[in-house]
């Protein structure tokens, strides 16, 4: 399993790519609680609770399989895209999506640089 973390500019938290051999055993050791099956990636918001009532993000993950295709990265990181901008407040802008899209051409960048890694290393 590869597992790496990113700082996101300008938004601020944390981005964890985590590429594995077997999802539901990365899944399980990271208290996601999720049934994998059938899936071949996801993306999440680990969250954290700040008083009673009022939960804040911790990091967004992408947890992907060693077969992941580029296509199932590039879904993947849509979402954590749509998650950072609205914890930052940014209304969808559909005449004006540089933002979005300089974005969704970073995160996938780092998320395709582990999957990428995780070609290179000997399955178990």
């Amino acid at each position: 399993m590869i597992k790496q973390r990113f700082k996101i500019p300008l938004y601020f938290g944390t981005f964890l790519v985590v590429c594995a051999d077997d999802l539901q055993e990365a899944a399980d050791k990271m208290g996601i609680g999720v049934d994998m099956g059938g899936f071949e990636a996801a993306a999440y918001k680990r969250t954290r609770h700040k008083g009673e009532k009022i939960r804040v993000v911790k990091e967004y993950v992408i947890l992907m399989s060693r077969d992941t295709s580029p296509a199932s990265i590039a879904h993947e990181s849509l979402h954590v895209v749509n998650y950072v901008l609205a914890a930052a407040g940014v209304t969808p802008d559909f005449d004006n999506d540089e933002p979005a899209c300089y974005l969704m051409g970073w995160i996938f960048n780092k998320a395709h640089t582990v999957w990428e890694r995780a070609q290179n290393q000997p399955t178990k």
